[in-house]
């Protein structure tokens, strides 16, 4: 769009732009707003926009002169202008510089870009990504990501007001959805005492291809389950799936040819044998697919998930257009679900059974997550290995997730995403915390103009989006098993340890968790159970000599359900390590960090066998903050 058209579709939606006016290249000019900026709007710059540009001009004289040394100049560049060409008269505006832009990707649609602008963009890079339908909270979470977000509300005696962030976000976000824009960018958009104004940019037009986002359901109404491909050797996916799935409460069944039984469980020679079923999974197929996803469907099947990397996504992806069902992979790890006692994956470990759902595309991290949940007692509700994620995918798993009540949190590690429009409106209407490990592959977009070609990162821009709508980043694989039970809560630290209690209290603040703040009737009453020097604040000391008598005094009286507290325990001579390690295991919200390991040797199998977290380090508890 050229430069001339630019200012009256801004000013449509409401957006503030400068006094300006359009002159031809030799007719006299008439403007009254100075300082000004004379600007050539003619595609022959494009890409070198310095060479149409002139500031600091005060009168119409100065105008009609750097207009000539402007042809003069670019003439000798060997660039002539024509009748197509326009010169625009800008008002110079002060404030301080910020940019907003958007861009039109295939996987998340529309998405703006809002932060600091000036001659620096590109180097400084301080900008958050937004969603079209971002909400006011979403905006704002987004733009306290960046640093020019410190200027608000008041820097240097200056005021910023947060409402103009809010309502020129909210005015691109409309130009955006009704205008067939596929790219734009304002730099610079000046923060002025009266909003924002839009001084300088430009605007790419083109078509849009929405893509519909067509939900799913039942994927973990698992009531008869049939594996596809069973083997007897031990190394064989068939093999590990039969092996893990024996014992659930479902009906079972296997399919192979010439196998009359297998574990001592019975084995179909075919899926034409099965009687109807809702759930299979495909560890091997002497068939082609189409069949055989074809047969289960016609014995009742809605959700089919492909274990067996035999067979390329594309294929997958034809397939699933076919079938009004749930495909999962190919190169499923399986699935997992604690209400059925269904363990339909490739697991090495037993699944201890758990609150949180974790879903990941790769198979080698859900292995290792299990494998440590079930070192530090953490249990999974549901479990879903995506895969190549030709057809269901996140988006669809935490909708589908909503509607199961032994979920309360979700944890994702994803290596790139297919549906990010539904995704973001999913993480936004989610009703269960959502955790998401920072590993999604980055790549730049080129195919944007410049200055949205070096600053749109697309693997920051799944993230921010994600973020922004509620979803917590995790830079630690670990995290995501550990942080989500405690999510958002105030915390509490308990210590017989100075030091240590000092160091964890740092370890909260700077992840960004509020430590709880005692009340001065909190510390009246603590001061009738603890000694007279405990440290009056939190954390709480309980020195040395600390006894059983005093933790329990502690979290009797502040034991809410409502805050995470860590209690650090360190074997001094005196400490009663089993009756103090004991006691804990009264308050479910209390994650015992016992200092040392010869100690506290006899805890650690009571709080495995009670399914109870706890640590015997300060640098591990970062995981779950």
């Amino acid at each position: 769009m050229r430069k001339a058209q630019i200012y009256p579709l801004l000013e449509r939606y409401g957006i503030q732009v400068p006094h300006y006016a359009i002159a031809d290249n030799y007719k006299p000019i008439f403007f009254d707003h100075f300082p000004a900026i004379l600007i050539l709007d003619s595609p022959k710059v494009a890409g070198r926009e310095e060479l149409a540009i002139r500031k600091g001009i005060h009168s119409n004289e100065e105008l009609e002169l750097a207009r000539s040394e402007l042809i003069a100049r670019l003439q000798q560049e060997g660039i002539f202008l024509d009748n197509e060409d326009h010169f625009i008269i800008v008002q110079e505006v002060e404030g301080e510089p910020f940019f907003i832009g958007g861009v039109y990707d295939s996987i998340f649609q529309e998405v703006l870009l809002f932060g600091k602008g000036g001659h620096l963009l590109t180097i400084e890079e301080d900008v958050c990504y937004i969603d079209l339908h971002a909400p006011r909270r979403e905006i704002l979470r987004a733009f306290w990501t960046t640093r020019i977000s410190r200027l608000f509300p008041k820097f240097h005696g200056k005021h910023y007001r947060i409402e103009h962030v809010i309502q020129v976000v909210q005015s691109f976000q409309e130009l955006f959805a009704k205008e067939p824009i596929r790219s734009f960018a304002i730099n610079p958009l000046v923060y002025t005492p009266q909003g924002f104004v839009a001084l300088d940019g430009q605007i790419e037009m083109g078509q849009k291809s929405p893509k519909v986002h067509l939900p799913k359901s039942g994927l973990f109404r698992n009531e008869a389950v049939a594996i596809i491909g069973v083997g007897e050797d031990p190394h064989s996916l068939g093999y590990a799936l039969a092996r893990n799935a024996l014992g659930a409460r479902v009906q079972l069944y296997f399919v192979a040819p010439g196998y009359a039984t297998l574990l001592d469980h019975p084995v179909l020679p075919s899926i034409d044998d099965l009687p109807p079923i809702d759930t299979a999974i495909i560890a091997h197929g002497d068939r082609p697919l189409r069949e055989m996803v074809a047969k289960l469907s016609q014995r009742g099947a809605t959700n089919i998930i492909i274990a067996s990397s035999q067979w390329s996504r594309e294929e997958v992806e034809e397939i699933a257009q076919e079938h009004e069902i749930n495909l999962v992979g190919p190169g499923s790890f399986g699935l997992f679900n604690a209400s059925k006692g269904l363990n339909l994956t490739l697991a090495a470990t037993p699944i201890t059974p758990g609150p949180l759902a974790l879903l990941s595309q790769s198979g080698g991290v859900i292995a290792a997550l299990v494998d440590k949940g079930a070192t530090h007692s953490v249990g999974f509700s549901h479990i879903l290995g995506l895969g190549a994620m030709a057809d269901v995918n996140f988006a669809h798993l935490i909708e589908i997730l909503q509607k199961e009540p032994k979920c309360r949190g979700i944890a994702i590690w994803a290596e790139y995403f297919r549906d990010g429009k539904a995704l973001v409106q999913a993480i936004r209407q989610s009703q269960k915390p959502i955790c998401l490990y920072k590993g999604v592959q980055d790549r730049k977009l080129d195919q944007f103009p410049w200055p949205l070609n070096s600053l749109v990162h697309w693997g920051k821009m799944a993230l921010g989006l994600c973020y922004g709508a509620g979803a917590t980043i995790k830079e630690d694989l670990d995290s995501l098993l550990f942080s989500l039970p405690f999510a958002n809560r105030p915390i509490l630290i308990l210590t017989n340890a100075r030091g240590p209690g000092a160091i964890l209290a740092q370890i909260v603040v700077q992840h960004g968790r509020r430590l709880y703040q005692l009340s001065p009737e909190e510390i009246e009453r603590l001061d009738t159970i603890l000694p007279p020097n405990w440290s009056k604040g939190n954390p709480i000391d309980l020195l040395e000599e600390a006894r059983v008598d005093h933790y329990k005094g502690v979290l009797d009286l502040l034991a809410s359900q409502e805050l995470l507290i860590f209690a650090i325990v360190a074997p001094y001579a005196m400490t009663e390590i089993p009756a103090i390690g004991k006691l804990f295991l009264d308050y479910p919200n209390l994650v015992p960090i016992f200092l040392g390991g010869e100690g506290f040797r006899d805890l650690f199998p009571l709080y495995r066998e009670a399914g109870r977290l706890f640590f015997n380090d300060l640098e591990n508890v970062a995981n779950i903050l």
